[in-house]
């Protein structure tokens, strides 16, 4: 896993980087190269956070369909192949309006209007309830998948390398500022098996979640981290990478697993600033057998007599439901031990 590597190039070299890439793929008529291109986030703007925003959601990078619209193209193909087409929005989580079928805004009145409004009515629909959305990583480039010998571009956060954090986001939040909560579409503290730390203390980030990459983000800016659970909301545990007795690294990674909801304490010298996060099943996965094994899924479905089945997809409009709502406390019955 590259992170490090480009973050000692500067501004000006990752633009020229990446207008390289462009230029190429523009070229060859929207064929993907076999090595992977190194890519700009499409969608990042400066992060107002004026005193009416309280939330930021926060994702990763998104798929490679966005050279659609940049490039002012159709389909995408690799080897000859269509690989793919022009995103259902151009906008965050564009691909098939994944996140915004859950969330509380109306993204199919919007989808009605021109293409090229979209993405400015999702923003808004987002700041009428003090919201905004970002995503972690500002740079990055893929690996390609092998399938059955074959290899293919896909979504998968797992196969971005060559990482550049998005480091404004860090400065915002480190800022002034009213945000108070925080919501990760994908985060390690929700899963029942992924660890915080592995046996060096370090953050293995092998699922390039978005909560893993925000701390590592933070992490490097010699920021001190810390949490705390809802129910022990005075009890703080460090969490910097750094050596580890084996078990204080157990009880760590233990007391981070199986919730939606945690506190976030972040400290720098005088500085310090405290949200609530949470999280809860990506909309790809809602679908999928094996997070119905989730205990906080199986949390849900006890507490609401929802089925096993049904539960994935209601919990994360719930989530979602009360991040907007900034009714973060109405979450705790979710998080298991």
């Amino acid at each position: 896993f590259q992170f490090e590597h480009f973050n000692s190039f500067d501004r000006e070299q990752l633009l020229g980087l990446n207008k390289q890439s462009l230029d190429s793929i523009a070229k060859a008529k929207g064929a993907l190269p076999v090595i992977p291109p190194f890519e700009k986030h499409p969608y990042l703007q400066q992060l107002n956070l004026t005193h009416d925003i309280t939330g930021v959601m926060i994702g990763t990078f998104p798929p490679i369909s966005y050279l659609c619209d940049t490039l002012g193209l159709k389909i995408l193909t690799y080897r000859n192949k269509p690989s793919f087409s022009e995103p259902d929005i151009p906008y965050f989580h564009g691909n098939y309006s994944s996140l915004w079928k859950y969330a509380p805004i109306d993204i199919e009145a919007i989808k009605l209007n021109p293409r090229s409004q979209q993405p400015r009515l999702i923003e808004n629909a987002l700041i009428n309830s003090g919201v905004l959305y970002t995503d972690i990583i500002s740079f990055c480039q893929r690996k390609l998948e092998n399938d059955n010998d074959t290899e293919k571009y896909t979504a998968s956060d797992k196969l971005l390398s060559s990482i550049v954090i998005n480091s404004a986001l860090i400065d915002a939040l480190m800022g002034e500022h009213n945000v108070s909560r925080l919501y990760f579409t994908n985060a390690s503290f929700f899963s029942t098996n992924n660890k915080l730390f592995n046996e060096k203390g370090e953050y293995p980030l092998k699922e390039r979640d978005a909560f893993g990459l925000f701390l590592k983000g933070i992490n490097d800016k010699n920021i001190m981290i810390e949490f705390s659970l809802p129910t022990e909301p005075d009890k703080w545990m460090w969490i910097n990478e750094r050596q580890l007795l084996p078990e204080v690294r157990t009880t760590i990674n233990q007391k981070l697993l199986k919730k939606v909801v945690l506190n976030l304490r972040l400290t720098k010298s005088n500085l310090v600033k405290t949200f609530q996060i949470c999280s809860a099943v990506s909309p790809a996965a809602v679908n999928r057998g094996r997070v119905r094994a989730n205990k906080c899924v199986i949390n849900y479905s006890k507490i609401h007599q929802v089925d096993i089945a049904d539960s994935p997809n209601r919990l994360l409009k719930t989530i979602l439901q009360a991040f907007f709502d900034n009714n973060i406390t109405s979450l705790y019955q979710y998080n298991a031990e």
